[in-house]
C-alpha cells in the first residue's frame, strides 16, 4: 500500500474562472492512482475514509466532492465563491489505498 500523499498544492487557476480550484499532489512511491476529497467548511471527520471507502454520517451537513480520476492533477469546478474548501488526498495501487492526507484549505473566488 502506498504512503499518504504529502506536500500537495492548491491554486485558484485563472482568476477569471470563478469557482475553480486546481490541485496537484506529488508522486508517491509505488502508487498507480490518486484521488482527492474536498469538503466544504471543515475537513472530513476522523474515520470517514477507511480502506478506500468514504463514509460520512448523515449529521455531517457539509457538501463533499470526490475526484477519482487516476491522475495526480485534479480540477474542481462549480465551487461556491467565499466558501472554504478542505482538500485531502490519497494514493493507491493493487495492494491497497492509503489513508487521507492532512487537510489543506483554500477559499473559492
Amino acid at each position: 500500500m502506498p504512503a499518504i500523499p504529502t506536500n500537495s498544492v492548491l491554486d485558484r487557476g485563472n482568476i477569471q474562472e470563478h469557482g475553480v480550484i486546481n490541485t496537484t499532489t506529488p508522486a508517491v512511491a509505488s502508487a498507480t492512482f490518486y484521488g482527492c476529497v474536498a469538503s466544504e467548511n471543515a475537513p472530513l471527520p476522523e474515520g470517514s475514509f477507511i480502506n478506500g471507502q468514504l463514509s460520512v454520517n448523515a449529521v455531517y451537513a457539509n457538501k463533499v466532492r470526490m475526484d477519482i480520476n487516476k491522475n495526480r492533477k485534479k480540477t474542481f469546478t462549480s465551487l461556491t465563491s467565499g466558501v472554504v474548501y478542505y482538500f485531502q488526498f490519497y494514493a493507491g495501487n493493487a495492494n491497497g489505498i492509503s489513508a487521507l492526507s492532512t487537510a489543506i484549505s483554500i477559499s473559492a473566488v
